[in-house]
């Protein structure tokens, strides 16, 4: 068990490290991140495979709040019979689009992510945002 809680910890260290030299190379400080949820609108219950959206957070205890942008519209939203895939993970992606009808009013979100401890200030720019 102690061994898991030092990788977890190293992994925190090293994802506060990548954060910090993103500052630097752009020469600015990020309070916080606006990411999206999923490769796409919320999935069907049992097809979730890209959960690594939201696990990052949780992981590395990095406080973020999920909220509602829009949802699938019937209109907007068909299902594009010619598209091409890039590769094979997104033709995965793609066969998950089954029906129009079977996402009519799935919720599409963002997140907003911010460093430990800053759980007030995540909330703040969620509010700011809505």
């Amino acid at each position: 068990m102690k061994e898991l809680i030092s990788e977890r910890e190293n992994y925190r260290e090293l994802y506060a490290q990548i954060w910090n030299e993103r500052e630097v190379f752009f020469n600015s400080s990020f309070d916080c991140l606006l990411a999206p949820v999923g490769s796409s609108a919320a999935p069907q219950h049992g097809t979730a495979k890209w959960w690594n959206y939201t696990s990052l957070c949780n992981f590395s205890d990095y406080p973020a709040v999920v909220f509602l942008v829009t949802t699938v519209d019937f209109v907007k939203d068909q299902v594009e019979v010619d598209y091409k895939p890039r590769n094979a993970l997104d033709n995965e992606n793609y066969k998950l689009y089954i029906s129009i009808e079977s996402y009519s009013n799935v919720s599409i979100g963002l997140q907003v992510i911010c460093r430990r401890f800053n759980d007030e200030k995540v909330m703040k720019f969620v509010e700011i945002i809505e």
